[in-house]
């Protein structure tokens, strides 16, 4: 009996082969890198815009308590402007004391804005009366961050608590703009942050918020 013939493979074609091996290797890496960037960057935005849209509900919560006579929108000299964009939100809102309300045979505690005797609201922050809040960009190292910082009456700093970190700028502007009592502010807070291939992920958020009292 006459033996089969048994082809191999040629060189041309092993070269072929893993020719193809490698460029079909090469889409397959390339589209994994792409969605693993697409992923760092996700969770970049993800963490600079939490701590951001945390500062900014803070902010909002507090500047609504306030009273147009008492907001301020400074430069970074602390000197209030009635036009354009400030870096800086300083304010008061009303001192509040406890008190215990007995009702239906338990007690309730309830806070009630201090009045003085002339039953004229007492303006502070953080319940301490003649405070003053002040929201505004600090630098740690490289790190530019928004905090809200606690000024007695001589505006000097009693107290410091960072909201947000990678903080690019922060703007406040007042309105009606050429007043010295803003009723509303808009705020902007642009962050940036930095993912591991050394991009860089940055975003804006904005609102405007109006004083209640």
């Amino acid at each position: 009996m006459r033996a089969k013939n048994k082809k191999g493979f040629t060189l041309l074609e092993l070269m072929i082969s893993v020719g193809i091996t490698a460029i079909i290797s090469a889409a397959i890496l390339n589209i994994f890198s792409i969605g693993l960037s697409s992923w760092q960057i996700g969770e970049a935005k993800i963490e600079s815009q939490y701590q951001a849209r945390k500062a900014m509900q803070e902010i909002t919560q507090d500047l609504r308590l306030s009273n147009p006579g008492h907001i301020d929108v400074l430069n970074d000299s602390n000197t209030e402007i009635q036009t354009g964009i400030g870096t800086k939100l300083r304010f008061q809102v009303p001192s509040y004391d406890n008190k215990i309300i007995h009702f239906l045979g338990g007690d309730v505690a309830l806070a009630a804005i201090r009045l003085d005797n002339d039953n004229n609201i007492i303006w502070g922050a953080d319940n301490t009366n003649g405070y003053f809040i002040q929201y505004q960009l600090v630098t740690s190292g490289t790190n530019h961050q928004l905090a809200r910082v606690i000024l007695n009456s001589s505006f000097t700093q009693v107290s410091r608590r960072v909201l947000a970190n990678n903080i690019l700028a922060v703007g406040f502007k007042g309105i009606p703009s050429g007043t010295s009592n803003p009723r509303s502010v808009e705020i902007s807070i642009t962050g940036s942050n930095t993912i591991n291939t050394g991009r860089s992920v940055s975003f804006k958020l904005t609102s405007l918020i109006n004083a209640r009292n």
